[in-house]
C-alpha cells in the first residue's frame, strides 16, 4: 500500500477494497462520525512516510465538514432512504432503481472531488522532508485526526482503526 507515487484516489480505492477495510470504514463513519475520506487521507499521506502538518489537517477537516454536510451526506441520506423505500409496484421499481444508481454515482463523484481537494490542500503545504516509517506516520496521522475531531476514544474505536491502519501500512 505504501507506493508514494499513487495519487490519493487510487490509494483509497486500493485500501478500501482490502479485506475488512470497507466494513471498518463504514463502522467508523456510522458509529463514531469519522469522515472516511479524512481517515483515508491520513493513511495515504502516512504511507509516504510523512506526518500531516497541523495546518494541513485543520484545513482538511474544515473543508471536509462543510463538503460532507452540504453535498455528501444529503446524497447518502437520499440513497439510503431509497434503498429502504422501494415501491411495491414493479412498474415503478425500474425507474426508482435507476434514479438510486444515478444518485450513488453522483455521491461517488462528490467523494472523488473531495479527495482531489484534500490532496491539493496537503500537497500545497511545505514538507519538512523528515521521514519516518509508514506505519508510524499513518498511526500518528490517524491519532491526530481523532484528536482534532474530538472523537471519544474507546477500545472498540482503537480496534477498528487498527484494522485500517494495518491494511494501509501493508505493502
Amino acid at each position: 500500500m505504501s507506493n508514494s507515487l499513487q495519487n490519493f484516489w487510487e490509494f483509497s480505492g486500493q485500501l478500501y477494497s482490502s479485506p475488512g477495510v470497507s466494513a471498518a470504514c463504514l463502522d467508523l463513519q456510522n458509529q463514531h462520525d469519522i469522515d472516511v475520506n479524512l481517515l483515508l487521507l491520513c493513511c495515504w499521506y502516512g504511507a509516504r512516510g510523512a506526518e500531516l502538518s497541523e495546518t494541513s489537517l485543520s484545513q482538511s477537516i474544515t473543508y471536509s465538514r462543510q463538503w460532507a454536510e452540504q453535498v455528501v451526506k444529503p446524497l447518502r441520506q437520499t440513497r439510503v432512504w431509497m434503498k429502504s423505500n422501494m415501491p411495491s409496484d414493479q412498474n415503478q421499481q425500474l425507474g426508482f432503481q435507476e434514479v438510486r444508481r444515478e444518485i450513488k454515482n453522483v455521491e461517488l463523484s462528490a467523494e472523488k472531488h473531495q479527495q482531489s481537494v484534500l490532496e491539493k490542500i496537503v500537497l500545497s503545504q511545505p514538507d519538512s522532508g523528515a521521514r519516518i516509517s509508514p506505519e508510524k506516520a499513518i498511526e500518528q496521522n490517524v491519532l491526530e485526526l481523532i484528536n482534532q475531531m474530538k472523537v471519544a476514544d474507546s477500545s472498540k474505536l482503537r480496534t477498528t482503526l487498527s484494522l485500517v491502519i494495518d491494511a494501509a501500512a501493508t505493502d
